[in-house]
């Protein structure tokens, strides 16, 4: 479970990292560009929706994630989801349609390119669980400074984000690991899952389309697919290439995701170090830890 004030606090966080990212990339694009109004009415359209669609993600990603910490038969949902990924990812290449199929279709080079990407997705994997696992420490120490605190809100804001810090990661050893993880996945987690997925289909050909689709659409060896099924789905392929190849939207809302994820992440780091500063050796490290957990500090300060 995720106490409400962090989903609260990382909520603002990100929607203002994202409002900060939405300005840079509209002054980067439309500012002393030397557009005709049609060009800079179409760019801060491109942008515009851009932004409503990364601000609906995060939103969503946030109302997502409490439930991906519940259990189930004692494990999180997302080491489920994370295991069944892994499983699908181990074992789509030795498929039969993947080392067959595809081959006897002359699908070699999509083969390879879906391959290329599955293996560079499985590298990503250890650092997914890595952050989940660490985060999950840290939400459960999290709840037990609230618990500790009694909720009382002026201690919500400094010390039992500190306390929850230093209690999940008792050295800067540890912490500077679980920030190289944090750093990784906001540097490749859009180009992995988001750009590699789109560049994937855009390098399949139309024959290849028409011969992936055949293939999907055919009931038995004994008909044909209907051509009109198969003009309508080409003209659908067609479609959604040219809008990938030629709206700007895609292409800023990578942008802006790339931009939002990096100024939140920094900007909670950032803030971490600062709090973890005022306990600078392991010694006072441990001494906070025991006296909040005895409530001494909260006490003392109080």
């Amino acid at each position: 479970m995720i106490d409400k004030s962090i989903l609260e606090r990382e909520r603002k966080r990100w929607e203002e990292s994202l409002t900060k990212a939405y300005t840079d990339i509209h002054f980067e694009n439309l500012i002393n560009k030397n557009l005709d109004e049609k060009q800079y009415n179409k760019i801060a359209q491109d942008i515009q929706t851009a932004h409503l669609l990364v601000f609906r993600m995060v939103n969503a990603a946030f109302d997502e994630a409490p439930r991906l910490f519940d259990k189930v038969e004692d494990i999180s949902i997302w080491e489920r989801y994370l295991t069944s990924i892994r499983v699908l990812f181990l074992k789509v290449p030795e498929s039969i349609l993947f080392k067959f199929g595809l081959p006897l279709l002359g699908l070699g080079e999509l083969r390879k390119g879906i391959l290329d990407w599955i293996n560079t997705s499985i590298g990503s994997l250890p650092y997914f669980y890595s952050l989940m696992k660490e985060s999950e420490k840290y939400f459960t120490n999290y709840n037990k400074g609230v618990e500790i605190s009694g909720r009382e809100e002026r201690y919500l804001k400094e010390l039992v984000p500190l306390y929850a810090s230093l209690k999940t990661w008792g050295t800067e050893e540890r912490f500077e690991d679980f920030c190289h993880t944090l750093t990784f996945l906001t540097n490749n987690l859009v180009t992995i899952y988001i750009e590699g997925p789109v560049q994937l289909y855009l390098s399949f050909s139309k024959n290849h389309f028409i011969l992936i689709l055949k293939t999907l659409l055919l009931e038995n060896l004994n008909h044909s697919v209907d051509n009109r099924i198969i003009k309508d789905f080409e003209l659908l392929n067609a479609r959604i290439e040219t809008v990938l190849e030629s709206s700007k939207t895609l292409d800023f809302t990578t942008k802006l995701l790339n931009k939002t994820s990096e100024k939140a992440i920094t900007d909670w780091i950032t803030e971490q170090k600062i709090r973890r500063q005022l306990q600078p050796t392991p010694y006072l490290k441990e001494k906070f830890v025991r006296n909040f957990e005895s409530g001494v500090f909260i006490t003392v300060h109080g």
